[in-house]
């Protein structure tokens, strides 16, 4: 399976990528620009929302332990939301790494509240929900694009 992942900015330092599929050897390079510290000086924080992640590898894993080390260099980190259990499992096993292991949330919610911190950006609900508006083509507009513009001349 592939791996879908989105992006959004939710607060000036905060950011989400959700992903869904599978996080592995072959994905893992697709998932990187996704997950490149955020330009600014100052802590950034990276939220993954890992709900729909059915698979992580070794390589998974290391992409996402090492961005959580280069991102808590300058106090921000990457945490992740709604993990299943078997990646909760795995980050358990780096946990003894100096920079630890991304923490986990229940959901998108609580870990956007604990990026903000006591005095954090004002964090008060989910990020909205991306839209998609529909594209609006008015009458003839296939038409106009193939035969050129239509001129109308009124006389006088």
């Amino acid at each position: 399976m592939n791996l879908s992942v989105r992006l959004f900015r939710v607060r000036a330092a905060t950011f989400m990528v959700t992903v869904a599929g599978d996080l592995d050897l072959y994905s893992a390079p697709s998932l990187s620009p996704f997950l490149a510290p955020p330009p600014g000086p100052g802590p950034r924080h990276i939220v993954l929302a890992a709900a729909r992640l059915s698979f992580c590898d070794v390589a998974g894993l290391r992409l996402l332990t090492s961005t959580h080390r280069i991102l808590s260099e300058t106090g921000g980190g990457l945490v992740i939301a709604g993990a299943p259990g078997s990646l909760r499992r795995l980050t358990t096993l780096v946990a003894g790494h100096p920079a630890g292991a991304p923490a986990h949330y229940a959901d998108v919610t609580e870990a956007l509240r604990a990026c903000a911190g006591p005095g954090g950006e004002g964090f008060t609900g989910p990020p909205p929900a991306p839209r998609h508006l529909p594209s609006f083509r008015g009458p003839g507009a296939g038409r106009a694009a193939a035969t050129g513009p239509r001129v109308r001349r009124h006389h006088a």
